[in-house]
């Protein structure tokens, strides 16, 4: 059985938050949006319970895949137009 364990540095945090913007796919460290998220970070960020911040809108991420060295995390995100459905958005990390 694999397991997912806490660093000493995880002491007392919840959650953490990764960085979005409208207009733009890639998963950000900071509520600036100026410094990218590795895909290593990314993934420890989503096994140890991320919220995703884009503006005012929280989301909580249901998957993550890599495909070419780069991690992304998928959320659905309600649509716009049709009040009883969503759609999946996704942000992605730069290559370690």
């Amino acid at each position: 059985m694999d397991k997912i364990f806490n660093d000493a540095k995880d002491k007392n945090v919840s959650a953490t938050y990764v960085y979005g913007k409208s207009g733009d796919t890639k998963a950000y460290a900071d509520a600036a949006c100026k410094t990218q998220l590795k895909t290593s970070e990314l993934k420890e960020m989503f096994l140890k319970r991320a919220i995703i911040s884009i503006g005012d809108a929280l989301y909580v991420p249901v998957s993550f895949s890599v495909t070419s060295n780069a991690g992304s995390v998928s959320y659905a995100k309600p649509n716009g137009t049709t009040a009883t459905s969503a759609d999946l958005g996704t942000l992605t990390a730069a290559k370690d």
